[in-house]
């Protein structure tokens, strides 16, 4: 199987790169006795840890990835990465990485970095994803590479659900306080409308003063702040052990 079809079934996008370069054009060349040349765009494709690079004319390249991607044979978010890699290119900018990029991760020793490039490897996730070609050019300690990869991105995406679930409770909770304090507003507005009333219909404002009046406050309902429960939660992503004592845990959310 060929570079070409391999990209049928891609998991990750591509690395791609593009360049001009001068083809003939022989029916001018034939009308006008000399050579005549026009500039073509071409895409040179390369899978994730592999090696070999699958050349193309952007133009009928493109038009093969879109019609596989109509066919359910190329994922619409790849063929999006590889129209935004081309305007980039086409603009004079950087080729953008789809992922995290090995470089600079810092979880893995230079040397380590320079065998993962190496092996045509340039983000995280394809590392993480890397088949046995990958792994063969990888060496003595790519699998430990590839599950190092693979936790690092499993606590990312851990920690970033915690961190929406945080954002969506504190917003849940904001508006269930507005709520709360509409509907106080409309009660006391209900209750000095009755006092009114009762003052129009003869009750003095004193004999409405002996009455205890309660007002309902949305303090009341909703605490001031997060238990330390959730504050703890809020902080770490999980809650507190159930033996942990309370004040252990104000010391832990205090450091």
């Amino acid at each position: 199987m060929n570079v070409g079809e391999s990209l049928d079934k891609e998991e990750r996008p591509a690395y791609v790169q593009f360049e001009t370069r001068a083809v003939e054009n022989k029916q001018e060349t034939l009308r006008q006795g000399h050579y005549v040349g026009r500039d073509v765009d071409f895409v040179l494709v390369t899978l994730p840890g592999g090696r070999d690079i699958y050349e193309s004319k952007v133009d009928p390249w493109f038009e093969n990835k879109e019609r596989q991607a109509r066919n359910g044979r190329v994922d619409p978010a790849h063929l999006d990465y590889y129209h935004r890699a081309y305007k980039a290119w086409k603009e004079g900018q950087e080729i953008p990485v789809d992922g995290t990029p090995v470089k600079g991760w810092g979880l893995v020793s230079p040397m380590q970095e320079k065998t993962i490039l190496m092996a045509g490897i340039k983000t995280i996730e394809d590392l993480a994803a890397s088949n046995d070609e990958a792994l063969r050019r990888l060496g003595m300690g790519g699998r430990d590479l590839v599950n190092k990869a693979k936790s690092w991105l499993s606590s990312v995406s851990d920690h970033g659900k915690v961190a929406m679930e945080n954002a969506t409770l504190k917003k849940d909770n904001e508006n269930l306080r507005t709520t709360v304090e509409s509907l106080e507003e409309k009660v006391n507005f209900l209750m000095h409308k009755m006092d009114q009333k009762q003052v129009d219909n003869g009750i003095s404002e004193s004999d409405i003063d002996d009455v205890p009046h309660e007002t309902i406050m949305a303090a009341d309902i909703i605490p001031s702040e997060a238990s330390i429960s959730d504050q703890y939660f809020s902080k770490f992503g999980k809650k507190p052990h159930h033996l942990m004592k309370e004040e252990t845990i104000r010391k832990k959310l205090e450091e």
